[in-house]
């Protein structure tokens, strides 16, 4: 029998935490563009599409690689933070030309909600597949809502954080439709959700492979005859076809847009050909003497740092110990990843129940509810696979993006977010399972509130010490 789920009200809490911690930071942190080192990256001209579309009422066109070069992003985020641009204007009784302090701190609260309708996703996700316990449950939500990382970019100007929120609630549709079945009216908002990702940044492709798979999940079973498996497939194709439909339907106009402005359905080679006239490339770095693996390692090292939180323009640096700690958090991930791996139980449920040998031949009516079964559910074992194969789909994205630029930054990754902070939980709970693997996740809650603590509240502080790169000092 499933287990009931914890209460969906439970997940204001993290809704709230994260809120306090992104208005803080939306706040705290800089919009003099005059000096960027401390700003978030490219706020300003993701902030000067905004007002774009306030003030010509028609889509910006890619032309530099200076003043407007977030115009080919997809406009779903730019136009849904017009109504906070227009509440900004009529309090202030002034029109936004350019990303000056009132429009960006109004757009920023804009984005700490979108960013916080995130946590909400992340939360039914948890709630969904930890749903023997309130604080597994609990634990992926919190731990996006406390991430520094995370929270100083997208409390910026940003579309990554839209992008995330329809990102997190694709895959979640697909864990929907793997527990309890694909339907028409399933196929259809899975194929509306992943449109309006596409909508908001063209890295919700990553979410392909995930879908397709869904689907084929959600239709397959072990032992079928020959009639259930042309029904299967039948429906299957159906869905697909239906998904395929609401894509084209509500995204397709956007690529052909690009094909006929850019000869390009993803804008990719004018993005190319303009950003590398003075970005940062793998050439660069050749240039300087490093290999082809000690360029990769640069960038798997930098990421894993801004992963934890490198702010301002990729510039503004903790000191070691702060990393150190983000470390130690993922080397407790790992080894409970690894134990998974080699003894595979229920999340969120005991470990194996002792023979009545060890037990005297009985055993206590709460050990009889805390350890009911040791085989996972198969759409649990299903969900997790959607998870791993999503996260491998964005870290090769990154990685082939980086064969072209430099961009080390693990905002690149936030299409992963969700599968991210589920595996996260996994991992730590591994760690020791029962309540020794509770103690684990409680204690990497713990550790990232500390860090988002140092990050968002002391910000200025950081920004003023301004850190040079850990490990390596002033290099």
């Amino acid at each position: 029998m499933t287990a009931s789920r914890p209460p969906l009200k439970l997940g204001l809490l993290p809704v709230a935490v994260f809120v306090i911690f992104g208005t803080i930071a939306a706040l705290v942190v800089p919009t003099n563009y005059s000096d960027p080192r401390p700003t978030p990256p490219d706020e300003a001209c993701h902030a000067g599409y905004v007002i774009w579309l306030a003030r010509h009422h028609t889509l910006p066109v890619f032309l530099s690689a200076n003043d407007n070069y977030e115009a080919h992003q997809p406009p779903l985020y730019y136009l849904s933070a017009l109504p906070s641009l227009a509440v900004q204007e009529l309090l202030s009784g002034q029109t936004a030309t350019e990303a000056t302090y009132g429009p960006v701190v109004a757009l920023r609260l804009w984005s700490v909600l979108v960013a916080a309708a995130g946590v909400w996703l992340a939360w039914l996700l948890g709630r969904r597949v930890f749903a023997q316990s309130r604080f597994l449950a609990l634990a992926p939500a919190l731990l996006l809502a406390l991430w520094p990382g995370r929270t100083l970019i997208l409390s910026a100007v940003t579309n990554d954080g839209l992008a995330e929120a329809l990102c997190l609630l694709t895959f979640l549709l697909c864990a929907v439709i793997v527990e309890e079945g694909l339907t028409t009216r399933r196929a259809a908002w899975l194929g509306l959700s992943w449109a309006l990702a596409l909508m908001s940044k063209s890295t919700s492709l990553a979410l392909a492979p995930v879908v397709l798979l869904a689907v084929v999940m959600a239709v397959s079973r072990r032992e079928q005859s020959d009639e259930e498996r042309a029904t299967a497939t039948r429906q299957a194709l159906t869905a697909l076809a239906i998904i395929a439909a609401v894509v084209v339907v509500v995204a397709g106009w956007w690529f052909v847009r690009n094909q006929i402005i850019y000869g390009d359905p993803l804008a990719a080679a004018v993005f190319n050909r303009l950003f590398k006239v003075d970005r940062a490339t793998p050439e660069y770095f050749f240039k300087l003497g490093l290999s082809g693996g000690a360029y990769f390692s640069l960038v798997v090292m930098n990421t894993a740092l801004s992963f934890w939180g490198v702010y301002g323009q990729a510039n503004v640096w903790s000191p070691a110990w702060y990393y150190l700690l983000g470390f130690l958090v993922w080397l407790l991930v790992l080894a409970g990843l690894v134990r998974q791996r080699v003894r595979p139980v229920e999340v969120g449920e005991g470990s194996p129940e002792p023979s009545p040998a060890r037990s005297g031949g009985k055993r206590s009516p709460r050990r009889a509810q805390e350890s009911p079964s040791v085989a996972a559910p198969d759409w649990r074992r299903q969900v997790w696979t959607l998870a791993w194969i999503l996260l491998v789909v964005v870290v090769v994205f990154f990685l082939r993006f980086n064969t072209e630029f430099y961009q080390a930054q693990a905002r690149y990754l936030f299409t992963a977010n969700g599968p991210l902070a589920l595996l996260t939980v996994l991992g730590l709970w591994d760690v020791g399972r029962r309540r020794a693997g509770q103690w684990a996740v409680a204690l990497a809650l713990v550790v990232v509130l500390a860090m988002a603590l140092w990050s968002v509240c002391g910000y200025g502080a950081l920004v003023a010490a301004h850190y040079p790169p850990p490990f390596v000092g002033s290099m």
